[in-house]
């Protein structure tokens, strides 16, 4: 993580003290920070829009079951825009705009001093997520479903009316300064997290149109800026991998990797990547992994792309683990000794 200033005075809070429950009904309540733990990551979850009800804290549960499962722990900082404005007006108990808010994140991160520093959300809170992320220079970013802008003329060129009437109320009452067009923020800034954003393209459950694509796309122009595209998905795309069953290894991956690792390019994929709904691992997709392998692409970049095609994550888990363990691949993939001098 970059540029993270030790605050004059540490600001922890100790929720574990307080029921979950309450902080949880609490409509003051916009962030809570679980923190015991010296030496581990944190991650750093933003709320998605409730128009019924107080927006609830999210990946809770998601984040304790990875921990447990992994055997490691994780430090947590919850947060929630209880007005539906994409966190654009800023969060109760901590700012009342984007540079006000962020400056406190930036202090609590520092007084908690985790290894590493992920921020994860969907929708609302995946807009947050890439926002904050960019601005406070973290470890790593992993979005669900985020828009792209928040331009009411841009979402009517684009009839992509799903959340105007948010856009509409932040340009009658516009927040200083208002952050309404990511890809541009991102591509003006001199370095970027490692952010990886992730897309439902398929029909929505009603059968209407998912616009979730010109999303991607824009984002997509924007270098260092990985998309995963799940075209079964809907907008609600981390509900189908829970229904999958492919949320939690996604989770694993994206959150406790290391910060920092260098990426390399991954190989074309074989020619018959893409024309099948359900593809299977086959020769052409085991020698495409053994190739990247031995060119020193990351197994974690390997795993994002097989499931970008359309795999399921323990399968395409289970072959990489494979080829790493290959008698064949060994001698290629073990480190190399420095040159004696």
């Amino acid at each position: 993580m970059r540029d993270l200033v030790k605050p004059p005075k540490p600001i922890v809070t100790a929720p574990e003290r307080t029921p979950f429950a309450t902080v949880q009904a609490d409509p003051d309540a916009g962030f809570m920070l679980n923190a015991p733990h010296a030496n581990a990551p944190l991650v750093v979850s933003f709320a998605f829009v409730s128009w019924e009800s107080l927006p609830a804290f999210d990946f809770v549960g998601r984040v304790q079951k990875m921990s447990a499962a992994t055997q490691r722990p994780i430090n947590c900082l919850y947060l929630r825009d209880s007005a539906n404005l994409w966190y654009q007006h800023g969060i109760a108990g901590l700012g009342r705009n984007v540079h006000e808010t962020a400056a406190r994140i930036r202090q609590l991160i520092e007084a908690v001093r985790p290894t590493s520093v992920t921020m994860v959300g969907q929708s609302m809170g995946a807009y947050a997520a890439v926002l904050y992320g960019a601005l406070l220079g973290v470890d790593r970013v992993l979005a669900f479903g985020p828009l792209s802008y928040l331009r009411s003329d841009w979402a009517r060129r684009d009839d992509d009316l799903r959340w105007i009437a948010v856009m509409e109320a932040l340009e009658r009452h516009p927040p200083s300064p208002l952050y309404d067009d990511l890809p541009a923020l991102l591509s003006g800034l001199d370095a970027l997290p490692e952010m990886q954003l992730v897309y439902g393209t398929g029909a929505e459950t009603d059968g209407s149109t998912n616009l979730d694509r010109l999303h991607a796309e824009r984002f997509a122009q924007v270098e260092g800026v990985r998309i995963m595209d799940f075209p079964q998905a809907p907008h609600a795309v981390v509900k189908w991998l829970i229904d999958e069953g492919r949320m939690d290894a996604l989770l694993q991956t994206c959150l406790l990797a290391e910060p920092g690792t260098p990426r390399r390019a991954l190989a074309a994929p074989p020619p018959s990547a893409g024309t099948s709904h359900h593809p299977s691992f086959n020769d052409e997709w085991r020698t495409w992994i053994a190739e990247n392998l031995l060119h020193g692409v990351d197994p974690a970049d390997l795993l994002l792309d097989l499931a970008a095609q359309d795999f399921h994550l323990a399968e395409a888990q289970r072959e990489i683990d494979k080829a790493l363990r290959s008698p064949y691949l060994a001698p290629a993939l073990r480190p190399k000794a420095p040159a004696a001098s």
